[in-house]
């Protein structure tokens, strides 16, 4: 079975997405957000510790962590957008 990584998790897209594939049940699944949730790993991908190790073992990384709002900062877009996925290229160059 297949294990897909979602960045996201808790978002609009990353949640759809869980739901389809847990209702497949064709995946193992990996899921992360800002906050855990009930099957969500908690991960600040701003800051580069404790969550790249959840990327071994994964086939797929689906990435959609981010900050959507129109009106943030150019700091909390930095942050959230561009350093978070810089990180998660990193796990997953990483993990292999």
């Amino acid at each position: 079975m297949r294990t897909i990584l979602i960045t996201g998790a808790a978002g609009n897209i990353g949640a759809k997405l869980a739901a389809h594939f847990k209702a497949s049940g064709a995946y193992t699944l990996r899921l992360l957000d800002l906050e855990a949730g009930a099957d969500i790993a908690a991960a600040d991908l701003a800051v580069y510790q404790g969550w790249p190790a959840l990327f071994e073992g994964v086939d797929t990384v689906l990435h959609f962590a981010c900050d959507p709002r129109g009106t943030a900062s150019w700091a909390d877009v930095k942050r959230a957008n561009i350093l978070g996925t810089q990180h998660v290229l990193r796990a997953a160059r990483e993990a292999k």
